[in-house]
């Protein structure tokens, strides 16, 4: 696979669209603010040339410990996949990373991000979160699979103690719970208490945790209360919205990563049918709402397929390809699709492109390849279509 490739040969530290607004967040606490007027000029031509505008301002790539967990569980995958393909370099040198790099002083194990987030409250750089952690766990439970090796179920369970002890958790009456984003904010996100829930579940399933289980069962039932009468989950939680305008707000990659979690859960349960409800109406709201009619994806309901980012496509070869086995719709909307998405976001080294968006009235290819953002997204979402495609035994 070329993009594994151009991964091996450029090494596990990139760049990320984060790491700007990291620098200019850092300028303001360090007291040498950035101006308005520079700011502005400085994520425009974050536009035209990242690499020089991070280069000059001395932003260092760094490696992202998320990026790492979704390399981990796409190399696994592909060592399985791929006959005759050898990929376990890259699997020890991910493992080594993140075995360095988790996070201490927590009750279990976890990950951050390399760069201060501002988000409605500051993450700093390095404080675990549960997105994160998932998707390391995620690496981890595919070489479990693969292996049947309980190192890794041992590394799941680690997780999930820090997933369950250290992250906030609100109780809401008649609701469940709803997991916090990280050890440090009180937000009600669904993308991240269903992550949560669905590797509680997990783990707990697997390692024999009753109480794993029962917590990612409430955190469950947050979420399926959370649904609208479209069938479908905001980002934010309905009445936790930190802003009045967020309210109903949706995006390609947090649905696409509910929508997994969600299918996921449902093959745990298949005898729950409000779980499988639930995704039924959900996949359907997305197949409608998150792609044009020739397949593109779809950044926001409501809007044209143009921006497209890089993640959005990525998210969806993720989830698609993971329906691939039972899911004939999934397979119907991945066929045409993935020519399309292989047509046109790929750059002739192998990488992926960032964005595609008009400008003066012409289509513009930003083909700068963030690592995490697009690279790492990519590669785990090609891997889950080679191995749907795989577990359908049709090569087509």
């Amino acid at each position: 696979m070329a993009l594994g490739k151009w991964v091996r040969s450029n090494g596990w530290a990139g760049y990320d669209p984060y790491d700007l607004p990291g620098y200019l967040f850092d300028c303001r606490t360090m007291g040498t603010p950035v101006s308005k007027e520079a700011e502005a000029i400085l994520r425009r031509r974050d536009q035209d040339d990242p690499l020089g505008v991070r280069c000059e301002l001395g932003i260092a790539p760094k490696v992202n410990a998320k990026s790492m967990g979704l390399f981990l569980g796409a190399y696994c995958l592909l060592q399985d996949v791929l006959p005759g393909q050898d990929y376990s370099v890259e699997v020890l040198a991910c493992d080594e990373w993140l075995a360095q790099n988790s996070v201490s002083g927590f009750a279990g194990t976890g990950w951050g991000y390399p760069f201060n987030w501002e988000s409605y409250v500051v993450i700093p750089a390095g404080v675990p979160t549960a997105v994160n952690s998932c998707h390391v766990g995620d690496g981890y439970r595919a070489m479990f699979k693969s292996t049947g090796s309980v190192l890794w179920l041992e590394r799941c369970l680690r997780i999930s103690d820090f997933l369950l002890n250290d992250l906030n958790v609100d109780r809401v009456p008649g609701r469940g719970c709803c997991f916090s984003y990280t050890p440090i904010d009180f937000f009600h996100v669904n993308n991240a208490n269903l992550g949560t829930a669905e590797f509680l579940l997990w783990t707990g399933l697997e390692g024999g945790r009753e109480e794993f289980v029962n917590a990612g069962l409430d955190a469950l039932a947050f979420s399926l209360s959370d649904f609208d009468d479209r069938g479908a989950l905001a980002y934010w939680a309905e009445g936790f919205e930190p802003k009045p305008d967020l309210a109903g707000f949706m995006d390609h990659y947090h649905t696409a990563a509910e929508l997994r979690s969600l299918l996921r859960i449902c093959r745990m349960f298949p005898e729950r049918n409000d779980v499988n409800e639930a995704f039924q109406s959900y996949f359907q709201f997305y197949l409608d709402a998150f792609f044009d009619v020739e397949s593109r994806p779809v950044l926001r309901p409501g809007f044209d397929w143009l921006p497209f980012d890089i993640h959005a496509g990525a998210e969806a070869a993720y989830l698609l390809g993971e329906m691939l086995p039972d899911h004939p719709a999934a397979k119907e909307k991945l066929m045409v699709f993935l020519p399309w998405f292989l047509d046109s976001c790929r750059n002739a080294d192998g990488s992926f492109i960032h964005r595609i968006e008009m400008r003066d009235g012409e289509q513009l290819v930003r083909p700068f390849p963030f690592l995490r953002w697009g690279q790492a997204w990519v590669l785990r979402g090609l891997a889950s279509v080679l191995q749907g495609i795989r577990a359908t035994g049709e090569a087509s």
